[in-house]
């Protein structure tokens, strides 16, 4: 990769502090959502179009991080 072709990926690997700061604020929200569903056994990923893939992957990480039933599906029309 030539300099000029680099530049943008270091400029926006500089922004990455201040990205991760802004994660973490986002701290309280996440615990309430948490709390909310934290008993639930089975979630449904709903995606339509370009959305449907989207919701395999949540549905495909959900069942990583936690063993709990989770599938995709593309809505009903």
């Amino acid at each position: 990769m030539s300099p000029d072709e680099i530049r943008p990926h270091l400029e926006a690997l500089t922004q990455l502090p201040l990205l991760m700061e802004e994660a973490l604020k986002t701290e309280p929200q996440i615990e309430e959502i948490a709390k909310r569903f934290y008993q639930c056994s089975d979630f449904l990923y709903l995606g339509r179009g370009i959305q449907y893939p989207i919701a395999l992957e949540g549905a495909l990480k959900l069942k990583e991080i936690s063993y709990i039933h989770a599938e995709g599906y593309p809505p009903a029309r």
